[in-house]
C-alpha cells in the first residue's frame, strides 16, 4: 500500500485464464440457449427434455450476459468491465500442460 503514495506508481489489473482449448461459439450457444429458455412461455409445448432441463437450468438464466461476455473475451468485476487473457496450455508431457505468461515488472 506503501507504493500508491509514490510518485509515477501506477498499477494495471490483468486478467487470465490458462485453458486446453477455449471454444467461444460453445458459450455464446449457451447464452442464446438460456436467453430462449427465458423468453419461452409456459404455455408454449415444450419437450421432455426441455421440461426437465428447465428447473435445473432456471437459476442460470440470468447468467447469459455473462457467458456472452467471456466468450467476447470480456469480464465483469465489481461494475468495470476487463479485457479476458487466454492462455492456451501445450501439452509438455503425457500428464503435463504449460504455458508461458509475460511477467512485466
Amino acid at each position: 500500500m506503501i507504493y500508491y503514495k509514490d510518485d509515477g506508481y501506477s498499477e494495471t489489473e490483468f486478467i487470465g485464464i490458462a485453458t486446453k482449448s477455449f471454444e467461444p461459439e460453445k458459450f455464446r450457444a449457451a447464452a442464446r440457449y438460456l436467453e430462449s429458455m427465458r423468453n419461452r412461455q409456459n404455455s408454449e409445448v415444450m419437450t421432455m427434455p426441455e421440461i426437465k432441463l428447465k428447473p435445473l437450468l432456471y437459476p442460470y438464466i440470468q447468467e447469459a450476459g455473462k457467458l456472452r461476455d467471456f466468450s467476447d473475451k470480456k469480464v465483469n468485476i465489481s461494475g468495470k468491465y476487463y479485457d479476458l487473457n487466454i492462455f492456451i496450455l501445450s501439452q509438455a508431457q503425457e500428464n503435463e500442460w504449460s504455458v508461458t505468461l509475460p511477467i512485466a515488472l
